[in-house]
């Protein structure tokens, strides 16, 4: 259990920080090498959304896919493709492009299988909008080469933004591939089609797959924002989908006031023959993309440990939130925000929904966490973007620092623009409802995608995957992103084994000042022993989060260097005789904070917002 305290300026500064000794502190670097243009083969035809895949027995062996511009005449507007890497994500090269002549063919996915096998799916669309789905299905690729070769596509019933995985673990049902997307059948129910997430699974390698399960949304509720299933160490499959609260769609309105989705769950632990009832992760204000799955199977203390990322609009502004699970979906941790850029105020904060949009999260052989998500504070207008990245070494616990990512912010200049095309009606196979006119339209088209995507390959490092058009055109970029260091608990090897006294003690305030020619802000902390039993040092005190309103606020004398999340203080000196006595507190305990260009934007700004918990040793 943590400790969450506010500082209003003008009462007392509610905040807390302490000096500290430490040892052997799990220092991490987050290390950004050169942006690569994945799709420079077609660097003269526009891309958009994608999604990355990195293959767990090889780190050289990589595997991205995009939707791709069609240039030469045609009524149908886009193709899918897929670019392959075989040294690590340093140079890229097509090797498959899907146009079989459907109206319209979209939302690429991509996997590694076992023993050098890849998947690729993609979806064949009908005519008419929305197309029906008798005239339009998904088509499954697979190539025994690590995706140098594709073998002609296994054909299935459409569904909608599907995604693939392979159980890549060694439980019994390794090797096993299971799809999951979005999908309607022909049974209403109050008058609605049943709606629901979908899942296909294959026992042969993708040569035949099974008749599809659909888990049925409530009415009038459909499932638009699907995640890629995870797998854990014992074939146990974990699958998250946004139920979203109305037939039509998320509407923008009113979203801050009132949850208008939630995050589902469905398990299976019998390679999908059944599946769990679902249940509620969260409830959440959607915008900006679906949300991001992410299992540990690194092996280390937070093994099969599950995460969970979206984009939120509870606070006014869409933010990156996370949340954590330990117990195989079961249960799931309250919501924190890992972007890193906006006051902890509501009132300061913009209604816009554009700004941090599609976040992704993904683990590494370290049990490290990665997040990355389209950000706009290095944008050079209203609707630009780059992409950032962040890292936990505890388990989601902290993160630090985010940086970024993307070389060049994404711009959409009037110089840059770039627009979508339709052409419909004609023909004597598909006559128009309006008396057999054609019908056409354009205009622009400056998303990038309903999706981004990210991958920890077999070495360890990261490989984001977004769109910029720095080039003029939106095309696919990536880089491999290294973060130093490995996942403890509590953050490092000294304070694994400590456990969490937090219950036990209440934090107390007095004394608060501002000091505004350094503008530094001191207040005085006290630990009181609310427990029957006496309570022996040492403690530790471990940073969780920290905002303000009022600007750049950071703990000055921290032992470690740090100054927000992560750091760790020691309270030994005030302690009486290293022993807190039930009812007893400890000396003051002075802390101070450095706010930087402190603003008054509100009547009673908050100068620190954070988090910390009391770690002790065990007995």
């Amino acid at each position: 259990m943590s400790c969450r305290t506010r500082c209003p300026c003008g009462s007392a500064l509610y905040a807390l920080l302490i000096t500290i000794s430490f040892t052997a502190v799990a220092s991490a670097q987050i290390t950004v090498g050169r942006n690569v243009q994945v799709s420079k083969a077609n660097g003269g035809r526009a891309h958009f959304e994608v999604l990355v895949a990195a293959d767990p027995e090889d780190s050289h062996h990589l595997l991205g896919c995009s939707i791709i511009e069609v240039q030469q005449p045609s009524t149908q507007p886009w193709h899918t493709i897929v670019y392959s890497s075989m040294d690590g994500g340093a140079s890229w090269q097509p090797t498959l492009e899907v146009d079989r002549g459907f109206p319209g063919i979209s939302d690429p996915a991509c996997t590694f299988g076992i023993d050098n096998h890849a998947y690729f799916t993609t979806l064949l669309t009908g005519a008419g909008f929305p197309a029906s789905p008798d005239s339009s299905r998904m088509a499954v690729y697979r190539s025994a080469d690590a995706g140098r070769t594709w073998e002609p596509p296994v054909d299935l019933p459409f569904v909608d933004r599907e995604y693939i995985v392979v159980d890549t673990t060694q439980s019994k049902y390794r090797g096993r591939i299971y799809i999951n997307g979005n999908h309607s059948v022909r049974a209403y129910r109050e008058g609605h089609a049943i709606q629901g997430s979908t899942f296909f699974r294959s026992l042969d390698g993708a040569q035949t797959f099974s008749y599809p399960y659909l888990i049925a949304s409530a009415p009038r509720h459909h499932p638009p924002g699907q995640t890629q299933s995870s797998v854990l160490s014992d074939g146990t499959v974990v699958a998250a989908y946004l139920d979203v609260n109305g037939s039509e769609g998320i509407e923008l309105t009113d979203r801050v006031k009132t949850a208008n989705a939630a995050i589902h769950i469905v398990t299976s632990s019998d390679g999908e023959e059944t599946f769990s009832p679902v249940l509620i992760a969260q409830e959440v204000h959607a915008c900006g993309g679906p949300p991001s799955l992410a299992a540990d199977r690194s092996g280390g203390p937070f093994h099969d440990h599950l995460y969970l990322t979206w984009t939120d609009l509870r606070s006014g502004r869409c933010e990156v939130l996370w949340i954590k699970s330990s117990d195989k979906g079961k249960t799931w941790s309250r919501p924190f925000i890992v972007s890193d850029d906006l006051p902890a105020g509501p009132s300061e904060r913009s209604p816009d929904p554009s700004f941090h949009m599609m976040s992704m999260v993904a683990v590494n052989k370290e049990g490290v966490i990665g997040v990355m998500w389209y950000d706009p504070r290095d944008g050079h207008d209203k609707d630009g973007y780059s992409v950032r990245f962040s890292a936990s070494l505890d388990g989601g616990e902290t993160f630090l620092p985010s940086v970024r990512v993307s070389e060049v912010p994404a711009s959409y200049e009037v110089k840059k623009w770039q627009f979508w095309m339709q052409a419909e009606g004609g023909g004597d196979s598909e006559p128009n409802a309006g008396g057999g006119n054609f019908k056409g339209s354009f205009g622009v088209n400056p998303w990038p995608g309903h999706t981004t995507g990210m991958a920890s390959s077999a070495d360890g490092a990261f490989h984001p995957f977004w769109i910029d058009n720095r080039t003029g055109l939106t095309q696919v970029w990536t880089a491999i992103v290294t973060v130093q260091g490995r996942a403890f608990v509590n953050g490092s090897t000294e304070f694994s084994n400590w456990q969490d006294l937090t219950p036990k003690l209440v934090l107390q305030f007095a004394n608060a000042k501002f000091d505004a020619a350094k503008n530094i802000a001191t207040i005085e902390a006290y630990l009181v022993n609310a427990s029957k039993d006496p309570i022996r040092g040492p403690f530790e005190l471990r940073f969780i989060s920290m905002q303000s309103e009022m600007g750049e606020v950071k703990l000055v004398g921290s032992a470690n260097s740090l100054q927000r999340a992560g750091a760790v203080v020691n309270v030994d000196r005030e302690i009486p005789n290293n022993r807190l006595e039930p009812g007893a507190r400890t000396s003051a305990i002075r802390l101070h904070f450095a706010v930087t260009d402190p603003e008054l934007k509100t009547i009673k700004p908050v100068i620190a917002d954070f988090e910390v918990k009391v770690l002790g040793k065990r007995d």
